[in-house]
């Protein structure tokens, strides 16, 4: 692959969205540097219950077909079976951002 179509893909990338709502749970980007953001999780049905933190790496593809569909490029959530390597639970948005600033350590 060149640099060229390297630099269009990324730019036609889907972001990720800044909220969301998932497994019962709404989700409001609340960092976000290049790779590494820290999303506010509630549960939904309880808006006004105590949040916790997920810090995540943000993943990508560059694009695949799925039966007789093309999926366009996009960012990606860490899925389940990578918790723990590329996403972290906290209590507390304190324990987020150290989490945060520790992983961006080795992600420059």
């Amino acid at each position: 692959m060149t640099f060229l179509a390297l630099v269009r893909i990324i730019n036609a990338m889907k972001r990720l969205n800044k909220k969301f709502t998932s497994r019962g749970f709404d989700h409001v980007q609340i960092k976000r540097i290049n790779r590494r953001a820290i999303y506010k999780r509630t549960p939904k049905d309880q808006p006004s219950s105590r949040p916790h933190y997920e810090v995540i790496m943000i993943g990508s593809h560059n694009g695949y077909k799925l039966g007789g569909s093309y999926i366009k490029p996009a960012e990606t959530y860490p899925s389940s079976s990578m918790w723990g390597i590329a996403g972290w639970t906290c209590p507390d948005e304190l324990t987020a951002n150290e989490k945060f600033e520790n992983i961006g350590k080795y992600t420059a």
